[in-house]
């Protein structure tokens, strides 16, 4: 059951609307053919104020801007029976079915109409709903509904310059109608502020958005609203130099209360496409960012089950939704599959299907009509009574039907890309302020609401259309190069300093997965990244190629490298030769500090003798992302092994022959001595 409280508005309202002005004016009875607008003549009228809800003998008064039309510029007055539906009243809007003129006002010059300081004509009609005598100049309005007004600008010869429709809302008895809560839903961000050189600013496009939006919350503070706040814009405001955007990241976050703030990515994303690209890990941060940024803007953590989706949306991305906590969905009735196209405007939650899933979540569907109201035109305070109107049609329409408690709403909400009206949104936040028909709300109280029900009183069901995830617009090999040089430069930091440099980078590189970036511009932020940590790493200097001399069999090589950077970096510096060993292993690591020479001896065992060449790498420590890569020439006076035996074999040989010749010359001396001795006693 519902929890919220009925709030019915009362007579007493009006006091705010009627304005007590009489005049006499001819009723005619018979309806007025509308003459046809000349297509050349220059749209003029334009709405400025009027009282568009009244009760009982009330008086309609509208202000309208006739821009430079002369005093002998005739305007005429029709109201219209009241419209019949949502239909009739759309057409309306265009001139079409607007049934019978219960009223007309003859044309008569602008020097007979009052006029405001600003040369605006007063139009003013005095109403009678029935209930007294009628008396001459009063237009009856005998029953609750939306009657069209038109009034039109034309020459003395009777050529329509301009026309414009809007709408008498005749009110009901007080008590027999409940009210209509009206939910708004409204998207604060802008494209990223945070530049690709790390530098901060919005576009006066941008600021002005934000500003319109601000202002019109402020001056409406009793109206509670639903925000979806992209928290990168809230970031880049408060950190811009420009105090003007600081002011405006101050005015975004004041009196949170009073608005609901909805969970939020760090910028506008495609979830679905960005998973199916395999960037998860990105999505997760991009998560987990935003919604630290708006729990530390607002006070307190953002509301993650309601979800505002985007005006196209795939059944990959609502499921990806709610696996992420989300329970509820405010969809734009142009994402749906919905059968009967005539189908009435559900006042209240309905069950909303997962494709390919037995999912299913509540949802308040934005009607695509209510929706195309906030496309403003040229009259903007007209497109807002229009919706306005269009809100209290419903409620009337809803009168009759037994709602449990009384209760029934709708949301609203502007399309995607909607460029914010002051004049449109002041006009409507004051209608659903003073209106005894609407009841604004925050859109969690009307997911509160009873789920909506089908006649039969089966659940009202609304399904997804058959959409795409759309992957990121970008080369996601240069993102994959940027990931990786990013990682390797994090493994490579030594100090504080190199530590923050690391986390800015990574910061910077967040806004680019914005869907409101071309790839280009997207690009930029990654290849930007990624010369700065070139730049960097730029600094390390390998070791000289020069020669060493190792004269022992265990011996060790002295390797120098210098850091020209500005970072303290750890890195991995790798020697490969077959013609060493390396009992401490083949690669060591060492932090070179910013400015200085590092000294690093490498204990090698001597394989062979000879000259032979040392090849050297210098790596991050993750090993991703090579640095820098020398050769040295080592001379070694060592023999080795084989040919240690081959030496000792040849001595061995050497002594043997020396021996045996020894043996051999002394016994040839012995004798030769023995024949000298026996040839001297013969």
């Amino acid at each position: 059951m519902s929890v919220l409280t009925a709030r019915r508005r009362r007579v007493g309202l009006l006091g705010a609307l009627a304005v007590v002005v009489a005049a006499t004016v001819p009723a005619v009875a018979q309806d007025e053919a509308l003459v046809p607008t000349d297509p050349s003549a220059p749209e003029v009228l334009r709405l400025v104020d009027q009282t568009s809800a009244v009760i009982g003998n009330g008086v309609y008064r509208a202000i309208v801007d006739v821009g430079t039309a002369t005093d002998d510029t005739e305007l005429l007055v029709n109201v219209h029976d009241a419209v019949a539906d949502r239909e009739s009243f759309r057409a309306s809007l265009d001139g079409d079915d607007l049934g019978a003129a219960l009223s007309t006002i003859p044309a008569a010059p602008l020097s007979e109409y009052g006029r405001t300081a600003n040369g605006s004509a007063e139009v003013i009609i005095d109403l009678n709903d029935g209930t007294i005598p009628i008396e001459p100049g009063q237009v009856r309005l005998r029953r609750p509904g939306v009657y069209p007004v038109v009034i039109e600008l034309r020459t003395p010869g009777g050529r329509i310059i301009d026309r414009l429709i809007s709408h008498i809302v005749r009110l009901p008895d007080p008590g027999t109608v409940d009210s209509l809560s009206v939910g708004v839903a409204l998207r604060i961000g802008a494209p990223p502020g945070q530049r690709p050189d790390g530098t901060v600013g919005f576009s006066a496009a941008s600021r002005d958005r934000l500003v319109v939006l601000l202002d019109a919350l402020e001056r409406h503070p009793g109206v509670p609203v639903t925000l979806e706040v992209v928290p990168e814009t809230i970031e880049s405001l408060t950190e811009s130099p420009d105090p003007t955007d600081r002011d405006l990241a101050r005015r975004l976050v004041e009196r949170p209360d009073q608005r609901l703030i909805l969970d939020h990515p760090y910028v506008r994303v495609d979830g679905a496409g960005m998973q199916a690209a395999g960037l998860d890990d990105v999505l997760d941060e991009l998560e987990a960012v935003g919604r630290s940024v708006l729990t530390d803007a607002f006070g307190r953590v953002p509301r993650i089950r309601t979800w505002l989706s985007p005006d196209r949306i795939s059944a990959a991305e609502l499921r990806l939704q709610i696996e992420r906590g989300v329970r509820e969905a405010i969809v734009p009735e142009r994402a749906l599959l919905i059968a009967d196209p005539n189908a009435d405007l559900a006042l209240g939650p309905v069950e909303l299907l997962v494709p390919s899933s037995e999912a299913r979540l509540d949802a308040l569907v934005v009607d695509a009509d209510l929706a195309a109201a906030f496309d403003v035109g040229t009259d903007p305070v007209l497109a807002a009574e229009h919706l306005l109107a269009e809100l209290s049609l419903i409620a009337l329409e809803a009168g009759d039907e037994p709602v449990a408690e009384g209760f029934r709403g709708v949301a609203i909400a502007p399309p995607e890309g909607w460029n914010p009206n002051p004049a449109f949104l002041g006009r409507l936040l004051t209608g659903l302020e003073v209106d005894p028909l609407l009841t604004p709300v925050r859109i969690d109280q009307l997911f509160d609401l009873d789920v909506a029900v089908e006649s039969d009183g089966r659940p009202v069901t609304r399904q997804l259309l058959g959409r795409q995830p759309r992957s990121p617009d970008a080369d996601l090999e240069l993102w994959t190069l940027t990931d990786e040089r990013l990682t390797a430069f994090e493994s490579m930091t030594a100090d504080a300093a190199g530590r923050t440099l690391a986390a800015e980078l990574d910061d910077r590189l967040l806004p680019s997965w914005s869907v409101e970036l071309v790839p280009e511009d997207r690009e930029s932020y990654w290849a930007l990244v990624r010369d700065e940590i070139d730049a960097e790493l730029a600094g390390i200097v390998p070791p000289p190629e020069r020669s060493y001399t190792l004269t022992s069999r265990e011996d060790e090589i002295p390797l120098q490298l210098r850091n020209d950077g500005t970072l303290s970096l750890r890195v991995t510096v790798r020697l490969d030769s077959d013609k060493l060993e390396f009992p401490e292993g083949p690669e060591q690591t060492l932090v070179i500090p910013p400015g200085e020479v590092a000294d690093q001896a490498f204990p090698v065992r001597v394989l062979t003798s000879g000259s032979f060449s040392v090849d050297v790498r210098v790596d991050a420590p993750d090993g991703t992302t090579p640095l820098t890569e020398s050769r040295i020439r080592v001379r070694s006076t060592v023999l080795s092994s084989v040919g240690l035996i081959l030496t000792a074999g040849a001595l061995g040989l050497l002594a043997v022959w020396w021996i045996v010749d020894h043996r051999r010359r002394r016994r040839n001396d012995e004798a030769d001595a023995e024949a000298a001795e026996v040839g001297a006693r013969e």
